[in-house]
C-alpha cells in the first residue's frame, strides 16, 4: 500500500503523518484547474508531492482528518462530486454566452439555497466568496463604501485565531500575493487585535475578552468596526 508523508513547515520540529494515498477519482478533464482558478497562494499545489501550503491535496482525502478552516481542508467527496457535475454541465454549453448563463444560474441557485437554509431570503443577499478571508474583505469593502474616505479602526481577534491575512482584509488591504498590504480604498485604517488566550494558550474568560473589546473601542478613533468570530480555528 502506498503512503504519503506530510511535513509541517510551521513547527520548529517537522512532524510526519503517514496515510493511505487517495485513490484516483473520476472527474471531467479540466475540473481541477477550474476549481483552482482565481484562487491565491494558499490553495496552489506543489507538483511534488501534490499538496498545498496547508498540506492538503487538490482532491478529496477521506483518510485525512482535518479540524480547521475551509481553506485548510481538502474538499469532501460529496462536494467534489457536485463541483465536477456543475463543471461538466457548464463546459458542455455550446457557446461562451451559454456557459456564462449556466454559471450565473448555478450561482443564483446556491445563494438562494443558503438564504432558505437560514430563513432570511427576504432579509439578506448572499455573496459567494473563495474563502473566509475573502468574505471578510468583501464585508469590509461594503462597509467602506458607506463612508468613502472615512478613518476606520477595526477591532478583531488576533490573527492566530482567524488567519494571517484577516487583519489586512479587515482594513480593505490585499492579503495575498505580490501586492499584499496594498490598500484598496482611500482613508486611513488601523487594526487592533484582541488576544483570546492567555500566555499559556488557555482561553481567556468571556468577561476579560469583552472588557478588552470595550476598552479598545473606547480608545479607538474614527469609525469603529468590531469583528466577532466563533470557532474559526481548531486547537489541539
Amino acid at each position: 500500500m502506498s503512503t504519503l508523508t506530510l511535513r509541517s513547515e510551521t513547527d520548529a520540529v517537522p512532524w510526519r503523518q503517514e496515510r493511505e494515498s487517495v485513490p484516483p477519482i473520476d472527474h471531467p478533464v479540466g475540473v481541477i484547474p477550474a476549481l483552482f482558478s482565481g484562487g491565491d497562494s494558499r490553495i496552489a499545489t506543489d507538483p511534488q508531492p501534490g499538496l498545498n501550503k496547508y498540506l492538503c491535496p487538490a482532491v478529496p482525502a477521506p483518510d485525512l482528518k482535518c479540524a480547521s478552516s475551509c481553506t485548510a481542508s481538502p474538499a469532501s467527496v460529496q462536494g467534489f462530486d457536485r463541483a465536477a457535475e456543475a463543471y461538466a454541465d457548464i463546459a458542455l454549453a455550446s457557446s461562451p454566452p451559454q456557459r456564462t448563463d449556466r454559471l450565473a444560474a448555478l450561482s443564483d441557485q446556491i445563494e438562494a439555497r443558503l438564504l432558505r437554509y437560514f430563513g432570511i431570503g427576504a432579509l439578506a443577499q448572499a455573496f459567494l466568496c473563495p474563502s473566509g478571508t475573502d468574505a471578510l474583505l468583501t464585508t469590509a469593502m461594503l462597509l467602506a463604501a458607506e463612508q468613502p474616505g472615512a478613518a476606520v479602526t477595526a477591532i478583531l481577534p488576533t490573527a492566530s485565531e482567524t488567519g494571517t491575512g484577516v487583519p489586512m482584509a479587515a482594513l480593505c488591504r490585499v492579503f495575498d500575493g505580490p501586492d499584499s498590504g496594498s490598500s484598496l480604498t482611500d482613508g486611513t485604517s488601523t487594526a487592533v487585535e484582541i488576544p483570546l488566550r492567555a500566555v499559556d494558550g488557555s482561553p481567556r474568560c468571556d468577561d476579560e475578552v469583552n472588557a478588552a473589546f470595550a476598552a479598545a473601542t473606547k480608545a479607538a478613533t474614527g469609525r469603529v468596526i468590531g469583528y466577532l468570530t466563533h470557532s474559526t480555528k481548531a486547537t489541539a
